[in-house]
């Protein structure tokens, strides 16, 4: 059953694969529905020098039967500007990328 509810959204960048210790992290916690959005933006918005090598996030969310939907997913990094940051991806699973800058 897809969710009705996404009920907390959790961001890490990492700048290797060891996962001990994130560089930026951002845990969201709120009631959105289908059509809500929500923003999140790299650690080199604010510190311009760091290369976080990936991110992973993860969407807590429950269905009709409010039972706990958990959708994870990876993204690697290029560190290169002319590249787009998904790459002709819209959409992981439920979830629709939009307003997406290099």
């Amino acid at each position: 059953k897809p969710p009705t509810i996404v009920t907390a959204f959790r961001f890490f960048e990492f700048d290797d694969e060891t996962l001990d210790r994130p560089l930026n992290f951002r845990i969201l916690e709120g009631n959105w529905t289908q059509g809500d959005a929500m923003s999140i933006e790299s650690i080199t918005s604010d510190e311009p020098n760091a290369s976080p090598k990936f991110a992973t996030m993860e969407l807590e969310a429950y269905d009709e039967d409010q039972e706990m939907i958990l959708m994870q997913f990876y993204l690697g990094y290029t560190h290169k500007c002319d590249v787009d940051p998904f790459l002709n991806v819209t959409s992981v699973g439920w979830m629709q990328f939009e307003n997406q800058e290099p």
